[in-house]
């Protein structure tokens, strides 16, 4: 009997990990281009990534959005100039991950 109790709280617990996957995301990418000033060396390529829950061209945006958020604040970014936040780019597509 203790084994089926056990067998059973595994089997919920595999269900329950089951469903948390089936969400969809999207992560969205801005870099700070190679074509960017001399005196953004420091950036230049620095990659951030920003996710969205969903499977839409808005969720993608909104993505795109949280990701150039995160490159913004990020301290590599803080102490570039600021004339390298000119030179980011989130032009390419997003990622769908999960469901």
């Amino acid at each position: 009997m203790k084994n089926l109790k056990i067998l059973l709280a595994a089997f919920s617990v595999m269900l329950f990990s089951a469903n948390l996957y089936a969400v969809e995301y999207q992560h969205g990418y801005c870099h700070v281009r190679q074509t960017a000033p001399d005196v953004c060396q420091n950036v230049k390529g620095y990659r951030v990534m920003g996710s969205a829950i969903g499977n839409t061209h808005d969720d993608c945006t909104t993505a795109k959005n949280a990701a150039r958020d995160n490159l913004i604040r990020s301290r590599r970014m803080q102490a570039a100039p600021a004339v390298c936040r000119d030179h980011i780019d989130c032009g390419g597509p997003c990622e769908t991950v999960g469901g």
